[in-house]
Order: C-alpha cells, then sequence, then structure tokens
C-alpha cells in the first residue's frame, strides 16, 4: 500500500495530530524523502528543511515538485548516512526495513539533532504480515513492536506514543490485494528495488486506481481510521520518539 494516496493522507493526517499535540518544529529533514509529499506537506504548514534520497528518479520528481518552494525546501541526491547539520525533527517513512545495519542509520539521524529534538518514522510491523509485496518493495525485515522500541532505544531515541494508520481498513485493502493479485514486475534485487519503491505500485497503476485515489469518501475513512491508530493491529504504524542521549 506504500504508494496507494490514500494510505499516505492517513500517515499525513496522523502527522499532522501529532505536530499539534506534541509542538514539533522545523527545520527539518525529510531522509529518503521519496517524490517529496511530505515534504510539501510540511512547506505548507511554514516549514523548512531539507530533502534528501539515495534515487536520482526520485529526486528529480522530488525538485519539480517542489520547485515552487525551493526557498523553503533544499532538495539533495545523496544516501542518509553522509548527511550532516542539526534538525529539531527527522522524518524517517519507509526507509528502516530497508537498511541492512538499521541501528547504524538510527545513530547517523542522533548525531544530527540535539536533544529534545524529535524523530517520525513508519515501519511495517508485525512479522506475520509478511506478504509478497514486501520483497516487491525491497524490505528486508519487518518490526515487532518491542523489537522497534529496543532499536530505537539503543540508538539514543526514547519512544513518546506508536499510532497505526493501516487498521483497519487499509490493513484489509492489503490482505485482500496479496491474497487475489500476483505481483506487478519488478527489474533488479533489494538494492534496485529500494531505489524504485517510491515509484512502484505492487499491483501496478492503472486508471482503475487513479480513479479510486480520488474517490471524496476518502475524507471519512481516514478519520475513521484514526479511531483505530492505538494500539497498534495492522501492517504499518507511524512512531514519534525524542533524542535523549549520545547513541552508545
Amino acid at each position: 500500500m506504500a504508494n496507494f494516496k490514500p494510505l499516505k493522507q492517513s500517515l499525513l493526517y496522523l502527522l499532522d495530530l501529532l505536530i499539534e499535540q506534541y509542538g514539533l518544529s522545523g527545520p527539518f529533514l525529510d531522509a529518503g524523502c521519496g517524490l517529496g509529499d511530505v515534504s510539501e506537506h510540511l512547506a505548507r504548514r511554514g516549514w523548512s528543511g531539507k530533502a534528501i534520497d539515495a534515487s536520482l528518479q526520485s529526486v528529480q520528481q522530488a525538485s519539480a515538485t517542489l520547485s515552487y518552494i525551493s526557498d523553503q525546501v533544499e532538495v539533495k541526491q545523496h544516501e542518509i548516512l553522509v548527511e550532516s547539520g542539526n534538525y529539531k525533527t527527522i522524518f524517517l517513512f519507509d526507509v528502516l526495513e530497508h537498511v541492512p545495519d538499521d541501528l547504524g542509520l538510527l545513530k547517523h539521524l542522533a548525531s544530527l539533532m540535539e536533544n529534545g529534538s524529535h524523530l517520525l518514522i513508519s515501519v511495517p510491523v508485525f512479522k506475520h504480515e509478511w506478504r509478497w509485496d514486501d520483497r516487491f518493495y525491497g524490505h528486508v525485515r519487518r518490526y515487532e513492536i518491542e523489537e522497534i522500541q529496543d532499536l530505537l532505544s539503543k540508538a539514543g531515541f526514547a519512544v513518546i506514543t506508536i499510532w497505526d494508520f493501516t487498521f483497519p481498513v487499509f490493513w484489509l485493502m492489503r490482505r485482500v490485494y496479496t491474497h487475489f493479485l500476483k505481483p506487478g514486475k519488478q527489474l533488479g534485487g533489494p538494492a534496485q528495488q529500494t531505489l524504485d519503491s517510491a515509484r512502484q505500485y505492487a499491483w501496478g497503476k492503472t486508471k482503475l486506481v487513479s480513479l479510486i485515489e480520488k474517490l471524496p469518501l476518502w475524507v471519512v475513512v481516514i478519520w475513521f481510521q484514526s479511531l483505530f491508530k492505538s494500539p497498534p493491529r495492522g501492517a504499518e504504524v507511524l512512531i514519534l520518539a525524542t533524542k535523549l542521549q549520545k547513541a552508545q
């Protein structure tokens, strides 16, 4: 469901709730920015920051998307591990599950933040939810809730809250399509699948999918889903954490 627009809207809806509830602010780093939709959303809220991605094609699309707000958001192509600077809020959406050294990546992000700064990540959860679309997008793992909490702690973060943005509607949709549909064609191994993941639909992008994405009912669905955000029961979660100490 990663690139299904209503799912991203569900994520952004909860993101706005977290920003308001916990007083989050920029400057921000959108690490693994994909097509730049999260950075654009933040810029519309008046935030400024930086969007980076390892994929040249994704960065080119993000640059085009964000060209009208280039004074607010800088877009760069490079790996997260070479990023420097200092940020109040870092976003790591749909990235950690692709990275072999997930702890090393989190420790590097912690080095870009002062104590009290915030990290927001989205990750697929529950190993029993592993389906063929995980392989399609180049995932190397799913996390149990206790596992991701422990990982963040080792990197110097304390989890504030964990919200599910897939249950029950998007969770059920994923169960249905991974059961009845075959994966779309994808070339290359996990590394290439990761680079392509922001621009791929596991079931293929058709005119029907585009039409479904535009249906006005999603506003109600997303609100309804927010009632089930905790405890996590679906396929992916949004985690807010704060930097407490230097990584050990």
